[in-house]
């Protein structure tokens, strides 16, 4: 029996969906991890797929991958804590480049100057 790695099923379902949502432009596309255990260089091929997907319909696309992160028009950071008990999921856009740029540096690695740096020079990519 052949097992398919995480990332290989990660980029059988990304190319799975896709072609079924050809054949509906109205289609919203939701991903959730798509990119879990793929290389930097994959994820990166993923997220200019997912970049070229979003000029025909709408993506929303849950990641841990800086570079696809990066790659969105509009990023939100959803994050939980455990009050009293009792688990909250908070959802907040994140509206300018610094909180963008803090967020990825975080998906990166933590709060480093060279997690800064990458996080930095991934939104100068996109805006280039």
């Amino acid at each position: 029996m052949e097992v398919a790695s995480g990332g290989e099923m990660s980029r059988f379902l990304l190319a799975l969906k896709t072609c079924l949502a050809a054949a509906d432009p109205h289609v919203t596309l939701l991903f959730d991890e798509i990119d879990s255990g793929v290389s930097g260089r994959v994820s990166g091929a993923m997220a200019e797929l997912l970049q070229r997907l979003a000029r025909q319909r709408q993506v929303f696309c849950v990641t841990h991958q800086p570079l696809v992160a990066a790659a969105a028009d509009h990023h939100f950071r959803v994050s939980k804590a455990v009050e009293g008990g009792i688990t909250q999921t908070r959802v907040s856009q994140l509206r300018d480049t610094r909180a963008r740029q803090e967020e990825l540096a975080e998906l990166a690695g933590g709060d480093s100057g060279e997690a800064q740096i990458y996080a930095a020079s991934l939104l100068d990519k996109r805006v280039a």
